[in-house]
């Protein structure tokens, strides 16, 4: 069964599948160099030349044939292992590298489309850009920090790159969640590269009980304002982040089946989005005045 990888630097895509193990057959440890195998490339030359050395010439005939038969069989899972080290992603089925979690329904003609399109290629619909889910666990590029004024210098840095704060062991603070440690990796680049900040990649999750709520720092010294809180049934927690955004009304923070949005200017701006929600959407919340920690 083929599969593919994408290089996430460059978007460049390669297969590995039938057509890898006839090349390896016809072009032998050319093949290898081509595909930068250079530790099976020299043990391809070694045994061959080995080989050839000891039995004279006509063992060439015999041992290359052989050795480029053992590699046709395990070629497959030395390339898959070589593009997995060096960070690229499996992707699924679909032309051009696209893969089938980056499409979705035109919700007008009902057609498939990109996720990022914000025209249908079919009806010639304007349409929405579909958003990213919201994560909760996930990589991180993680900040030390020695002090509460060196994290909050952390968090304003972090956040001027437009990339997503979440809190971590201690006064550590990070860019993430991301789904994958390749986007985290990018995120570690643009901090370095930007406000100079160095970082380590981690995994921060949700269960071991090392990591704080996202209410615990997300809220600290970052503002000040109203703030409206909608705690839940877990089970109903996609439907109500799907309302906030098709309200466009911000997330501040995600705890477990409580969800922060705002801040808010005034009293009556936060009321106003509690009525709405409860009218209109039986989302039960309650409203919130956060001072600005000192």
């Amino acid at each position: 069964m083929k599969r593919e990888f994408r290089n996430p630097a460059n978007g460049n895509t390669e297969s590995v599948g039938g057509m890898s193990c006839l090349a390896v057959i016809v072009f032998g440890a050319f093949y290898l160099a081509y595909k930068e195998l250079w530790g099976h490339f020299f043990i391809w030359l070694l045994l061959v030349g080995g080989f050839s050395f000891l039995t004279g010439g006509p063992g060439l005939l015999i041992v290359s044939p052989m050795v480029s038969l053992g590699y046709a069989i395990g070629i497959n899972g030395i390339l898959t292992n070589s593009y997995l080290r060096k960070g690229w992603i499996e992707v699924s089925g679909g032309s051009a590298g696209v893969q089938t979690s980056d499409l979705r329904d035109c919700p007008l003609c009902a057609e498939t489309i990109r996720k990022a399109a914000v025209k249908c290629k079919h009806c010639g619909a304007e349409i929405e850009p579909a958003r990213a889910p919201k994560l909760k666990n996930g990589w991180v590029a993680s900040t030390a920090c020695r002090d509460e004024e060196e994290q909050r210098r952390t968090i304003e840095a972090i956040a001027s790159t437009r990339l997503p704060v979440v809190p971590m062991i201690g006064l550590a603070v990070g860019a993430g969640p991301f789904e994958t440690k390749e986007e985290a990796e990018r995120a570690l680049i643009t901090m370095r590269d930007g406000p100079r900040l160095f970082s380590e990649i981690v995994y921060r999750d949700s269960v071991s009980g090392k990591y704080p709520p996202f209410t615990e720092q997300a809220l600290k010294s970052a503002f000040q304002g109203w703030t409206v809180r909608i705690t839940d049934h877990p089970g109903d927690l996609s439907r109500i982040e799907g309302v906030l955004e098709d309200l466009a009304i911000p997330v501040l923070a995600v705890d477990g089946n409580t969800i922060i949005t705002g801040p808010f200017e005034s009293e009556q701006s936060a009321k106003t989005v509690s009525v709405k929600l409860y009218d209109n959407h039986e989302i039960h919340c309650r409203m919130y005045w956060v001072p600005r920690h000192t």
